[in-house]
């Protein structure tokens, strides 16, 4: 444990190995002062390498003997547009680790092509600084280093790729055995100085202090939930809903037959041949998928069925570096967020079965799970899309889970694409909420005579918050409470369709999910109700929390506005929209506006009122001209519509609570629209700088607005020239003098007329 006994400058002279003979040291003490300062991470390699006396660790060093302990620091050079944009996808992703903020804080005035440097520091014995981060890529997979590393990969391959080790040769330990205890001295004897020893632990933590924890990688996850303890009263509203999923799946349920489970075999290995055909894509062409990972994705993915249904699948977002490096399923706990899953259902077990709490014990094979992304990478989202919907057309599930938004988005989008989620405020309205979906085959997609989906492919959605979304900083209590009271919604829905799967034999697909969601409606269970309403308030809590959140990082950093990331998706936007093919009235345009009008994508829409109808649409689009991107087309229009509020899309954001999507009448009231234009003045001045509104800043934007005028010019002559005179009697020359620019400000006797500025032109006989 490091004390303050610790802590000298024997124990602590590694940190600064400059000698005061060495010509350079005056460079290489201010190189440490940055350092020590917090600035490492405008430090170059170079200079830290020169500075500190390190040494580039690769695989051709000789490992170590175990009584010796090595410090190695490892450094990735990257630009700084890229730290912004990995910030930004993290942002996106909902991803707020606290110190990332204060990366940015360092960097946040530098160009975009200035570079910055990512460090991580570690220890290690009996092998070599570089061998121990090898291992440590593959088996140290959570926290912030194994996230960073997945971003950078992901952002910048070659930066990724050129990451380097270095020991730091000052601060090595050699160990052979302990020292014997001395022997009291006498009272009488002289003080004796401290012995220059050091704990291996405490060397590192010097270390990490010196380059400063907040701008390190040295960040680990912020730990599992021990076990969540919901409040008496949250027990007792799921004791009411008095259901029985785990009871009736033990006592019914059965394996898939052979015919299904060849077809999900043969789904695994395509899930595999797609990571070997985009293996820069999928980020397998580093860490390949093996048999290992495949056969444990097939197994957690193969459900238990009852009367030849699948009750439910769970479908997570992305596979973590955990369960992918060393292959685990998800409910095994061994990811955060599956730990977490695991023991609310153990919970909700427990309370069905009336017996222990015991997580381990957990019966998985009832809960189908599956990624959408199995691999390492998000980049091909529509690979992606494409294999859970293969998935799901083969399991055929009555209800679905969704953790995240993205995922809630594909299945609100009936798997045709990413866009089933309109706003990033979606998610949270929408938790908790079923809603009828379907994942058909596509191919009634391109065929003109059909215009509804075939049937048996209906699905119950229930959306939720990723289970792992707080895994970096607090971990608030509200965040948990809507966790628990959503699965309880969930329990609920599953326990009503084993209820109906079980009493209706003959049923088909479709006929259970209508009728498990009609048994959903209000009115229909009073505890049902309950719980619902409970989770309304709960929502409504947790969504102050985040916006408390939001605004108190706003105001301590700029917006991160990656400018790059952005002209990005307004391609990709552009891009699904499609580019009208064939003139009006021929085949082809007619065969495209079927399909898009099929897909259903948001954009193409957002120049009409809802609920859009077909024929308007269809009308609509037949008149793009040939080579028009339908969305820059629908987005033209939607701006000029003379008979709508100009202001619709500010207001709309800011809608009063209870107001239907899409009812914009609340907008004539003088009183609510005063309401939602103050709303969006404080969202704005939470995403301003604290300083924004201050004189200076001010004054200092007015100025560069007006620094092309002339009365901003500084000139050798002065009369005649036309200036401004403050309400105050203040007045300011710009006056040039043997080329260089003076500014003078006066206080003047020249009467005001009134409280606003006045301007006058000046003569001989004033100045």
């Amino acid at each position: 444990m490091t004390t303050a006994g610790n802590v000298n400058a024997a124990t602590t002279a590694f940190l600064c190995p400059v000698t005061d003979d060495d010509p350079r040291a005056r460079e290489k003490l201010g190189v440490i002062l940055q350092i020590v300062r917090g600035q490492h991470m405008t430090v170059s390699d170079e200079d830290m390498v020169e500075a500190l006396q390190l040494v580039e660790s690769t695989a051709d060093d000789l490992p170590t003997p175990q009584s010796t302990h090595l410090y190695y620091i490892r450094s990735w050079t990257l630009s700084t547009a890229e730290l912004r944009h990995i910030i930004q996808v993290w942002e996106d992703e909902d991803i707020r680790p606290p110190d990332a903020w204060a990366w940015l804080g360092r960097v946040i005035c530098r160009d975009d092509s200035d570079l910055c440097y990512m460090r991580y520091v570690g220890t290690t014995k009996g092998t070599t600084p570089f061998l121990r981060f090898m291992d440590d890529q593959s088996e140290r997979t959570g926290g912030m280093l194994s996230d960073f590393q997945a971003a950078l990969m992901e952002a910048s391959p070659e930066a990724y790729a050129a990451g380097k080790t270095y020991t730091m040769s000052s601060a090595t330990l050699s160990i052979i055995a302990p020292a014997p205890a001395p022997a009291p001295a006498p009272a009488s004897a002289p003080a004796v100085p401290l012995l220059v020893c050091c704990h291996p632990g405490d060397r590192e933590r010097f270390l990490i202090a010196f380059f400063g924890l907040d701008y390190l990688l040295n960040v680990q996850t912020g730990g599992f939930y021990p076990s969540y303890l919901p409040s008496p009263t949250d027990r007792d509203l799921f004791a009411a809903l008095n259901t029985a999923f785990f009871p009736t799946m033990e006592a019914q349920a059965q394996p898939i037959d052979a015919d299904t489970a060849g077809r999900l075999a043969t789904w695994a290995n395509s899930v595999q041949q797609d990571s070997e055909d985009h293996p820069v894509e999928t980020g397998c062409g580093m860490y390949p998928m093996t048999d290992e990972k495949i056969s444990v994705m097939l197994d957690q993915a193969t459900p238990h069925q009852l009367n030849g249904h699948t009750v439910v699948a769970l479908i997570g977002k992305d596979i973590t570096r955990e369960d992918y490096f060393q292959p685990k399923t998800f409910l095994s706990g061994s990811s955060r967020a599956g730990f977490l899953t695991r023991d609310l259902l153990a919970r909700y077990q427990a309370t069905e079965t009336n017996t222990a709490l015991m997580p381990s014990l957990l019966p998985a094979i009832f809960l189908p799970f599956c990624d959408l992304f199995p691999w390492l990478s998000h980049k091909e989202l529509l690979l992606a899309i494409a294999q859970l919907h293969r998935y799901l057309i083969l399991v055929k599930p009555l209800v679905t889970v969704t953790f995240s938004r993205l995922v809630t988005s594909v299945l609100r989008a009936n798997c045709k694409h990413a866009y089933g989620c309109s706003t990033r405020r979606f998610l949270l309205r929408e938790v908790g909420i079923p809603v009828i979906q379907e994942y058909s085959p596509r191919d009634w997609l391109a065929n003109n005579q059909l215009s509804a989906p075939p049937a048996g492919y209906a699905t119950i959605v229930i959306p939720h918050i990723h289970p792992g979304r707080d895994k970096y900083g607090f971990q608030p209590a509200e965040l948990r409470r809507v966790l628990d009271l959503t699965w309880m919604i969930t329990m609920h829905t599953m326990s009503e369709a084993t209820r109906l799967v079980s009493t209706n034999v003959t049923a088909t697909h479709d006929a259970l999910v209508t009728g498990v969601f009609d048994a959903l409606a209000p009115g229909v269970s009073a505890p049902f109700d309950a719980v619902v309403a409970e989770l309304d308030k709960a929502k409504k809590a947790l969504h102050q929390l985040w916006e408390k959140e939001r605004a108190n990082r706003r105001r301590t950093m700029t917006p991160l506005g990656d400018l790059g990331l952005r002209r990005l998706r307004a391609e990709e936007r552009m891009e699904r929209g499609e580019v009208a093919v064939g003139i009006r009235g021929s085949s082809e345009r007619e065969t495209q506006l079927w399909t898009l009008w099929k897909l259903d994508l948001p954009d193409l829409k957002i120049h009409m009122d809802p609920p859009v109808q077909r024929r308007a649409w269809m009308m609509w689009a037949r008149e793009v001209k040939e080579g028009k991107h339908y969305f820059a087309v629908a987005l033209h229009d939607s701006a000029n519509r003379g008979d709508l509020d100009p202001l619709r899309h500010i207001l709309a954001a800011f809608a009063p609570e209870g107001t239907v999507p899409g009812d914009n009448t609340w907008m004539e009231d003088p009183a609510l629209r005063k309401a939602a234009l103050k709303a969006k003045s404080r969202d704005m001045m939470n995403k301003s700088p604290a300083d924004h509104l201050k004189w200076a800043k001010q004054r200092a934007r007015c100025l560069k607005g007006l620094q092309d005028s002339p009365e901003y010019e500084f000139r050798s002559v002065m009369e005649g020239r036309q200036v401004k005179i403050t309400s105050s009697g203040k007045l300011r020359l710009y006056w040039k003098e043997d080329n260089k620019d003076v500014s003078i400000l006066l206080s003047t006797r020249v009467p005001t007329v009134s409280l606003y500025d006045i301007d006058i032109v000046l003569h001989q006989r004033l100045i």
